[in-house]
């Protein structure tokens, strides 16, 4: 009877000796082969990067990404020091407040100052994948999940197509996030289990590091799934009677959090205060711009078959276009749909399939009526709900990695190739039905779409052969994998072999989709300097241009030191942003105002008021000669309260800003509107720089110092040293009153938030560092007297 029920176990995978995989490495062999493999993968995938002087592209990389840093790295190496202020888009935007400068404070930035800023940004991005893997596969054994297992899990999150795809999006800041959530979780693991000072440290840098990043929405998207966490081990310790630890453990939960709060400070604060006063975000977003970028049904599919719902020139789903992919991977989803069949064995995974539900419904946004709750909960900034799939990769990554440790260990073994099988049954049916046709996707348009565009609908049937193939080598995919474990097992293979077997399986096959996102180019194909840029780089005055050719966005002239009336970027000044909009550029007096000397356009522009100066390749450069100087001294001003109005007032016909400023405050001083006004005289620049102006006037009478520069109130101005107020002027721009005769202007940026968050930020580094110090102090004491 005994022997019988032996073999009963042996079939059904539940018996000790259904596994029967030998073990040749140790724990330290396999803690070095593990990051020698991903570095590896890493160097297959981005080798045609990493061993030449091309950068990665991303579609915003090149406008913004590169742009912003290129402008921070130049500034920084121009003043010694930290940029405020970014002169070189719409007016001015703040460095700190703005999160111009991306990630500053973030480690890796040090790259961009010892190799070219282009090189900088691509090697950032690689490291972060290599780093995904490694910090997945510590997490994972801090979980006690088997080396062999963490090591496909690591390979199966690093080459998540949602990691990978970030890199031809250009969307930096959220790679980074993502990559450091296995750190966050391993940290986090660790205070939770041992409840230590050290741990506490760790997971407070960890929280930190993330909004150093600069991507506060991924990195408050991370914190709320730590808490998550925290709050369901407690629940769980104080049901298991363990309740003398949760105190413990909850104040440092909460001391690592507010040390990483601390470490973040400088790069949460100031933002926070400008985001919520002088952006166009201030104020909130409506339901429909937080929902927009949401994932839809169709690429709820895609999590399962990356090409079905399609992506870059095939994407067919409901959003303008589709630069990423938000896929964990297939073998990883198989592994984690099988996971569903033991997880009344396994209770350890509610969790991380509570945290897939969660994040797969806010990432549907609109699709679902919970968003409507969930618009109220979090912040009014966020939009792209899609974002959140990280967590669903990484929740999706561990789960995959615990099924696979079971499935080597032959622990339920018949359960988990039932999971294996409906996975590939499912994937028949997706088959099946896109073999359909046109049928299909109507069908689908008309359950999920409501009324479907044709010409969605036929880009779905242009997509569906890739589809369709793909699914054909995912069904290959399901067969080896499951071949590679069950006749290894069989076969008593090494459990070494199959392991690296299985890491380089998964690495293939996320690998067909990640290398859609991954392409290497030359700089110089998309920012050259040609005979119109050298114009502009020439002329040594003070300017703005105005670019209407179509890829060649205001953000790239920065790059070339040429300061761009217009660009892209979403934390922009409002009143600058709402004055230089597109519908007044067709009225000389804000032209004149904004500065905009030059005209980047196709041949033909025929205007009395510009010249062509420059042209090269069908770019033809125009000069303003009504242009008005950046800085100069107006005696006649108007006082409106209310300044909705002045943007109608300087495009009319019988405005002169020449002579008239519009101002919301009294200056002090009467307007001289007398028949010997000036109009325009001329100032005296001495410094002009990111923080600092100064300017040297001599006025006739109390006038009124224009300055054609984004007001913002975290500008102060200085006249001959004594405060002085800056006054907004003509809606968007700074003025500064100053008495008649001669006096130096100074105007400096400080922002009290950014003070007082550098302050915090500062306190809380040394305060790790020296709590680090005394850990590692500590530690040598113990381990001394320990000693015999």
């Amino acid at each position: 009877m005994k022997e019988k029920r032996k073999r009963k176990k042996e079939r059904d995978g539940s018996g000790a000796a259904a596994a029967r995989f030998t073990a040749r490495w140790n724990d330290s062999t396999w803690d070095r082969i593990a990051p020698a493999v991903y570095l590896l993968f890493t160097l297959i995938l981005f080798g045609a990067f990493l061993f030449s002087d091309k950068m990665l592209f991303g579609t915003d990389t090149l406008p913004m990404g590169y742009a912003a840093r290129k402008v921070f790295t130049d500034l920084a190496r121009q003043i010694g020091g930290l940029p405020l202020w970014n002169p070189y888009l719409m007016g001015g935007i703040p460095m700190v407040d703005g999160l111009m400068g991306g990630d500053m404070f973030y480690p890796t930035t040090i790259l961009q100052f010892l190799m070219p800023v282009h090189r900088a940004i691509g090697v950032k991005l690689v490291v972060h994948v290599f780093l995904a893997g490694w910090f997945f596969y510590l997490f994972a054994r801090e979980r006690k999940i088997g080396r062999p297992a963490a090591l496909v899990g690591g390979a199966g999150y690093m080459f998540a197509p949602y990691l990978v795809s970030l890199i031809y999006a250009g969307h930096d800041g959220k790679l980074f996030v993502a990559s450091l959530t296995p750190f966050g979780f391993l940290a986090l693991e660790r205070l939770l289990r041992r409840a230590r000072f050290a741990d506490m440290l760790l997971f407070g840098a960890a929280v930190g590091l993330m909004i150093l990043t600069a991507h506060l929405q991924l990195a408050f998207f991370a914190c709320g799934a730590f808490g998550f966490r925290f709050f369901w081990r407690m629940i769980g310790d104080w049901r298991a009677g363990r309740r003398e630890r949760i105190a413990r453990t909850a104040a440092l939960f909460v001391v690592a959090a507010l040390l990483g709060a601390a470490i973040g400070a400088v790069q949460t604060y100031p933002a926070y205060r400008y985001t919520s006063a002088f952006s166009p975000r201030a104020g909130g977003v409506t339901y429909e711009f937080a929902t927009s970028w949401s994932i839809h049904w169709e690429e709820a599919v895609s999590l399962l078959v990356p090409h079905f719902g399609g992506y870059l020139d095939g994407y067919w789903g409901k959003n303008p276009f589709k630069l990423n992919c938000e896929s964990p991977g297939f073998l990883v989803m198989l592994l984690a749909f099988a996971g569903l069949f033991r997880i009344r064995r396994d209770r350890n995974l509610l969790f991380w399939y509570l945290l897939l539900l969660v994040t797969l419904i806010y990432g549907l946004g609109a699709e679902t009526p919970f968003f409507r709750i969930i618009y109220h909960l979090v912040p009014k900034f966020f939009r792209a709900p899609s974002t959140i799939l990280f967590l669903f990769s990484f929740g999706a990554a561990v789960i995959a990695a615990r099924v696979l440790d079971a499935w080597l260990r032959g622990e339920d073994r018949r359960r988990i190739l039932a999971g294996v099988a409906t996975g590939g049954g499912i994937l028949l049916l997706l088959l099946l039905f896109q073999s359909a046709g046109e049928p299909f996707f109507r069908g689908w348009g008309a359950l999920f779409h409501k009324n479907m565009p044709a010409e969605r609908v036929a880009a779905a049937m242009r997509n569906a052969p890739t589809a369709q193939l793909q699914i054909l080598l995912l069904l290959v995919a399901t067969a080896l994998f499951a071949g590679v474990v069950e006749f290894g097992r069989r076969s008593r293979w090494p459990v070494e072999a199959a392991a690296l077997l299985l890491a380089a399986l998964v690495f293939l096959v996320s690998g067909e989709t990640d290398r859609d996102f991954v392409k290497t180019v030359p700089l110089e194909d998309f920012v050259r300097e040609d005979a119109t840029i050298r114009t502009m780089r020439e002329d040594p005055g003070i300017f703005r241009a105005l670019s209407n050719i179509q890829g060649l966005h205001g953000n790239l002239f920065g790059v070339f030191g040429v300061e761009a009336a217009r660009g892209f970027f979403d934390n922009r000044i409002r009143w600058y942003d709402e004055f230089s909009d597109p519908r007044n550029l067709n009225s000389g007096n804000v032209l004149a105002l904004l500065n905009i000397k030059y005209l980047l356009s196709a041949p033909g522009l025929r205007h009395p008021d510009f010249v062509e100066r420059a042209s090269e390749g069908g770019r033809v450069l125009y000069e303003n000669r009504e242009v008005f100087p950046r800085a100069f001294l107006v005696e006649g001003h108007e006082v409106m309260r209310d300044p909705s109005g002045m943007i109608g007032r300087i495009r009319g016909e019988n405005f002169d800003p020449r002579r008239i400023v519009l101002l919301e405050e009294d200056p002090g001083f009467p307007s001289f509107d007398g028949g010997d006004a000036a109009g325009i005289l001329p100032v005296r620049w001495s410094e002009y720089g990111p923080n600092r102006l100064r300017i040297g006037v001599n006025a006739r009478r109390p006038s009124i110092l224009f300055l054609s520069n984004a007001w913002l109130p975290y500008w102060h101005a200085l006249v001959d040293g004594e405060e002085a107020p800056l006054l907004r002027a003509d809606y968007a721009f700074q003025a500064v009153p100053v008495p008649s005769g001669e006096h130096e202007v100074l105007l400096y940026y400080r922002s009290g938030p950014f003070v007082a968050a550098r302050a915090v930020t500062l306190l809380a580094v040394a305060l790790l560092v020296l709590g680090a110090a005394a850990v590692v102090v500590a530690d040598r004491r113990r381990r001394s007297t320990d000693v015999p």
